[in-house]
């Protein structure tokens, strides 16, 4: 029995070799292996928490086994737990010094924890005892873009797309193009950034093709054809890409635009596009074509390029004077929003900790200040000492927020869906950029960002981790603007 879930493990059957090692364990319950070989199976099935617990148990069986401590920490660092995470590999090593899945195993954490000069040694040591895996190149390139030594780590990402089979290079494909796309590399960039439909991070990432009956666009003649645009990844991501959508139809296409419904009045503003529906409502279309939003990029013809037209997205007229009725009729208004989505795995590097890391601008004086922050924090208290009107938690959808944005002098945000709503309709904001897990969209360094030309201005994180020196250079730079 415990053969054949072997067996099935070793094919990637990774259900059925968990029902198998379950049942193995009736008739063998203090058996280590077992357990052990069961928590890949689960790891395997992105059950990240029940795998710890077997791990646990085999180790519980078999307290000086390697192996299991090492598995237990990729189960941990999936849950986010990097700290335990160090712990558990740290184990393995000293059980087994020269055991490399540990040493890079350890690399991952510490790049989580921001320790990348630590983690960068920690894959050298990994690859010395493993040259040619692959994955160990992916987490060096990992560990040296966030050192942003990015001519390095495309050098990794090369050596591991070049090292990995066909089957599972999707991973090193789509890091390789993060750090192009980065560099500004978009002739190289875009089209490994298609291998993102390959990886396996999250549920930002997209899953399946659409339920109706289309071929995949691929670049395809589209004179005379019909095509449906599909959504993926966050709301800012797909406001980012619908700069691309009207080059669709320059190509003779009949567009439509599918889209979530939070987003469907604000892209009905789109030129260029034949029809705005949700997705529920695209079932009911019939097409030639279909394409994720963030792909077009990488099949249009000719020499890619960032289109970057402002503004591409307008606001609703009638909104935006309803919604300037409720803003400040004098001063300078200020729009600020400081939290994204927390289920973003690495939002608590893009979010600021708490409201109150703003405090510095309140020392602006002749300035009003209004939260557009949706979600998260929306009901936050004003701060005693800086009235602040708090509008964000009743807009409805993007177009509100659209219209809201229309009637603001400035936005102040962290990196969030709005910052790309502001630039697509040509207002005024200003980005805190994290210095660590940034967005391959926001230049590591300067002020300026090609995507929003003219209308975005970064202020970049300080190494460590701080957001004090980006907000005191916010404060500086509003004193001087209000001058």
């Amino acid at each position: 029995m415990a053969d054949d879930a072997d067996r099935l493990l070793a094919a990637g059957r990774y259900q059925e070799a968990e029902v198998a090692y379950t049942r193995a364990l009736e008739h063998a319950p203090n058996d280590a292996r077992l357990y052990y070989q069961l928590g890949i199976s689960l790891w395997e099935q992105q059950r990240f928490a029940e795998a710890e617990r077997a791990h646990r148990q085999a180790l519980k069986l078999e307290p000086k086994s390697a192996e299991a401590h090492c598995e237990l920490g990729n189960a941990l660092l999936s849950q986010g737990q990097a700290d335990d995470a160090v712990a558990a590999f740290e184990l393995a090593l000293r059980l087994r010094p020269k055991f490399a899945e540990a040493h890079s195993g350890l690399a991952r954490a510490l790049i989580e924890l921001r320790r990348p000069e630590e983690a960068l040694g920690r894959c050298r040591r990994a690859l010395a005892l493993a040259p040619a895996n692959w994955e160990y190149h992916v987490v060096l390139g990992n560990a040296l873009r966030e050192l942003q030594r990015f001519d390095d780590a495309i050098g990794a990402f090369r050596r591991a797309v070049a090292l990995a089979p066909s089957a599972k290079a999707a991973a090193a494909k789509y890091n390789l193009a993060f750090v192009l796309l980065c560099a500004g590399d978009l002739q190289a960039g875009w089209p490994l950034y298609e291998a993102r439909l390959e990886v396996n991070a999250g549920n930002w990432l997209p899953r399946e093709k659409p339920a109706f009956e289309a071929a995949g666009w691929k670049g395809e003649e589209l004179s005379g054809k019909r095509i449906v645009v599909w959504p993926e990844q966050g709301y800012g991501d797909a406001i980012y890409f619908a700069r691309y959508v009207p080059l669709l139809k320059a190509l003779g296409g009949h567009v439509t635009l599918a889209c979530p419904a939070p987003l469907h009045a604000l892209f009905e503003s789109l030129r260029g596009v034949d029809a705005v529906v949700t997705t529920e409502e695209s079932s009911r279309g019939d097409y030639d074509y279909w394409v994720h939003v963030g792909s077009i990029p990488a099949y249009l013809p000719g020499p890619a390029s960032l289109r970057s037209d402002l503004p591409y997205l307008h606001a609703d007229t009638t909104r935006a004077q309803t919604w300037k009725q409720r803003l400040p009729d004098k001063g300078f208004t200020v729009g600020l929003c400081w939290k994204g989505r927390p289920e973003f795995g690495h939002d608590r590097f893009r979010s600021l900790p708490s409201f109150s890391v703003l405090r510095p601008l309140w020392d602006v004086r002749d300035v009003s200040y209004v939260s557009l922050q949706k979600g998260v924090d929306e009901n936050i208290p004003a701060p005693a000492d800086q009235p602040m009107q708090q509008i964000g938690r009743e807009f409805r959808d993007f177009a509100d927020t659209a219209a809201a944005l229309a009637g603001v002098d400035l936005l102040i945000s962290s990196d969030t869906a709005i910052v790309h709503l502001a630039g697509a309709l040509g207002r005024p904001v200003w980005l805190l950029v994290p210095s660590y897990h940034a967005d391959w969209r926001w230049p590591r360094k300067g002020s300026q960002c090609a995507s929003y030309p003219g209308v975005m201005r970064l202020f970049h994180q300080g190494g460590d981790g701080s957001w004090e020196k980006a907000v005191t250079a916010m404060r500086d730079a509003l004193q001087v603007l209000i001058r």
